[in-house]
C-alpha cells in the first residue's frame, strides 16, 4: 500500500511522525539495542528517550485509528500499513526495555 496515493492526504503527518519514530528507535538501537549497553553515563538519557518514545509510539497508534477511512480502500490499507510500521517499531523497543 502506497501511504502517498491519492486519497491518503490524511496521513501525511502521521507518516512524517512514522519517519521520526523509525529514525528515533534506530539511534536508540545502535546505544541500547540487543547485545549493547549504554554508557553508564548515558543510561539515564536512554531510559527516558525509551519512556519518550514509546508514548509518542502510543499516541501515534491512536492517531492512525482515529483516522476514518471513510470505504476508501487505498486509506484503509495505508492505515494498516502505518499500523504494521508502529507494530515493529513497538516490538524494537520493547526488545531493548526487556530484561536481559
Amino acid at each position: 500500500a502506497s501511504l502517498a496515493g491519492p486519497g491518503c492526504g490524511v496521513l501525511a503527518p502521521l507518516v512524517e511522525e512514522a519517519e521520526a519514530l523509525t529514525e528515533r528507535v534506530g539511534e536508540l538501537e545502535r546505544l541500547a539495542g540487543p547485545g549493547r549497553v549504554a554508557p553508564v553515563a548515558l543510561r539515564g538519557m536512554v531510559t527516558q528517550r525509551l519512556l519518550s518514545t514509546n508514548e509518542r509510539l502510543t499516541l501515534q497508534m491512536i492517531k492512525i485509528n482515529a483516522v476514518d477511512a471513510g470505504g476508501g480502500d487505498e486509506l484503509r490499507a495505508a492505515k494498516r500499513e502505518l499500523t504494521r510500521r508502529m507494530d515493529e517499531l513497538c516490538a524494537r523497543t520493547a526488545r531493548m526495555t526487556a530484561p536481559e
